[in-house]
């Protein structure tokens, strides 16, 4: 029996659904939150930033990163949600993925999704419906898989060499 694994997320908090054949029947099955990618930058660092003259150039530069505290928080929400959709996957790897949350998140969870869990994706939908009602979303995920085919489980998971044997 092939399942779904329906994964909705905004900036700071996800949640993992999970389904039988038939995407109208989602269960949640757990929650993941993360209020520092939310927070505001003056309460993720401690303070500013140093600065220091450049003689050669004339004037002063900044010592500050190139990335904001808070997009880096963000980056490892980012990550973290990954590394559960991979183990989620390691646990029952015929389960199909279907990914939900706004463009900036979904790229970055996307960037960071392995090899095996970026062959589970179905489908994806860049837009934030964290707030949506179970029902509303259980409708747009029957939309986002009606066109996908369903594919039965692998047999030849687990070591190459135990799949070469078997050929």
């Amino acid at each position: 029996m092939v399942t779904l694994q329906v994964v909705v997320a905004e900036a700071s908090n996800a949640r993992f659904f999970r389904s039988g054949t038939r995407p109208q029947s989602l269960v949640m099955t757990e929650t993941i939150a993360s209020p520092k990618a939310r927070g505001h930058e003056q309460d993720l660092v401690a303070s500013r930033p140093g600065r220091v003259v450049n003689r050669a150039l004339g004037h002063t530069v900044s010592l500050g990163g190139r990335h904001s505290a808070r997009d880096i928080e963000l980056d490892r929400f980012a990550r973290q949600i990954a590394r559960r959709i991979g183990a989620i996957g390691t646990e029952s790897p015929g389960h199909a993925l279907v990914l939900i949350a706004g463009s900036r998140l979904m790229g970055l969870i996307s960037k960071h999704l392995s090899v095996a869990s970026s062959k589970r994706l179905v489908a994806t939908l860049a837009k934030d419906l964290f707030q949506i009602e179970r029902s509303a979303l259980e409708a747009k995920v029957a939309n986002l898989v009606k066109g996908v085919p369903q594919r039965a489980p692998r047999v030849d998971v687990g070591r190459t060499s135990e799949a070469i044997r078997r050929r």
